[in-house]
């Protein structure tokens, strides 16, 4: 039962960027009280999604796993949570930079703008083995290069499309033998009861909170000046999210 006065998630609708919102108390989820605002307001997409993609998945330290885009809030989070497991991940970044935003983490390897080397990469990486999992945030060829990579019946879980290009139809068909999943936050959410979206966000608030989901902010600005607050969002060496506040 909610209560006037409480903080909550207003999930499942449209209007999340403004000041008041009107929506159906059955899409209200209570905030914790050792969750700030500022937590609070990154725990939704990327945390609660990394959970739901590692869930099941990462289950053993031999298991080869392998993310793209590595630098970003949700890739750091999925090796965090392998790491957790004690699986240390191939990470795979576009940008030299991005290796700072990584030096906490427990990695095999970090392959810098691998290119069409990604598979050789890989190979040798895994000593032949090949990659059980990885999980795709980008698509186009640079994904399907990473699903090259994978073992016979590996796992191929492709759910950001940070490339703007769809993976190759002919995927299919150049590696019928492994398991080639898509993950989309929102048809899971209203897939789902009440009950069970509940459960996971607050198993997503534990995370946040023992810093395993946490995201780092950089800074906030106040709505007025949003012109500062992207300039500041656009900078090279960003080391953290840019808030917005009303």
């Amino acid at each position: 039962m909610l209560n006037v006065g409480d903080r909550v998630w207003p999930l499942g609708s449209a209007g999340a960027w403004q000041k008041f919102k009107v929506t159906d108390s059955r899409w209200c989820f209570r905030v914790p009280a050792g969750l700030s605002d500022e937590q609070a307001a990154f725990a939704y997409v990327n945390p609660l999604t990394a959970l739901l993609l590692s869930r099941s998945l990462l289950s053993s330290p031999a298991l080869h796993v392998a993310v793209n885009a590595a630098g970003s809030a949700i890739g750091r989070i999925l090796i965090r949570l392998a790491n957790r497991v004690g699986i240390r991940p191939i990470a795979i970044v576009r940008n030299p930079r991005s290796l700072q935003l990584l030096s906490d983490l427990n990695l095999r390897v970090t392959l810098v703008e691998p290119g069409d080397r990604l598979s050789a990469l890989i190979a040798e990486v895994t000593s032949g083995a090949g990659l059980d999992i990885v999980f795709d945030a980008v698509g186009g060829e640079e994904g399907a290069r990473l699903a090259s990579g994978l073992r016979v019946n590996g796992v191929h879980l492709h759910y950001g499309l940070l490339s703007g290009t769809p993976l190759p139809v002919s995927l299919t068909t150049t590696r019928p033998d492994i398991d080639l999943r898509f993950f989309r936050l929102r048809d899971w959410v209203h897939f789902v009861e009440r009950g069970e979206l509940a459960r996971e966000m607050s198993a997503v608030s534990n995370l946040i909170q023992c810093g395993v989901a946490a995201t780092p902010v950089e800074a906030c600005y106040p709505l007025a000046k949003i012109g500062q607050a992207l300039a500041h969002n656009a900078r090279e060496g960003r080391q953290g999210k840019i808030l917005v506040t009303c």
